[in-house]
């Protein structure tokens, strides 16, 4: 196997792992954080706002920002898997197949391990998320491929 497709695993390998750390947080924590994060953007785009009107701004927003999060994990999760596929060189026609299938799997296997985690719950709709996220991963990477292809031809 090339250096390259070598690297490329390592960072799909370390990628799971920081989705599944995200995962292990008990509820508690796992909320605490995203509730921080949130704060953060609000506090950037409201910036004249009382800490009171931020604050409400974030319970409102704080579920929409975590299913977000939800989606970019996957899509660069998505987008790593086709790179180390290719680097690999699997089938063409295959790699988009079985980096998506390989999200899906993972997604599921995700939500199942939540089921054991206190304060945290597996949910369908998040597997549903996770596999959006992933699938716009997978749409962006093929755009930019399309777009250095056409470049290219160009020349």
């Amino acid at each position: 196997m090339k250096k390259k497709a070598i690297i490329l695993w390592i960072l799909v390998l370390l990628w799971m792992l920081v989705i599944f750390s995200f995962s292990n947080a008990d509820g508690y924590n796992s909320t605490s954080k995203s509730k921080e994060v949130t704060y953060k953007i609000v506090d950037t785009i409201e910036k004249k706002k009382t800490e009171l009107e931020k604050k409400a701004k974030v319970e409102k927003l704080h579920p929409r920002v975590r299913k977000i999060a939800h989606a970019i994990e996957y899509a660069i999760l998505c987008i790593l898997l086709i790179l180390a596929l290719e680097a690999t060189n699997i089938s063409n026609n295959r790699v988009y197949l079985t980096a998506l299938l390989t999200c899906i799997v993972y997604a599921l296997t995700d939500e199942v391990h939540q089921l054991f985690i206190s304060g945290r719950t597996g949910e369908l709709k998040d597997i549903i998320i996770d596999t959006a996220g992933a699938t716009i991963g997978l749409l962006i990477y093929d755009f930019i491929y399309k777009m250095k292809e056409a470049l290219k031809n160009t020349d």
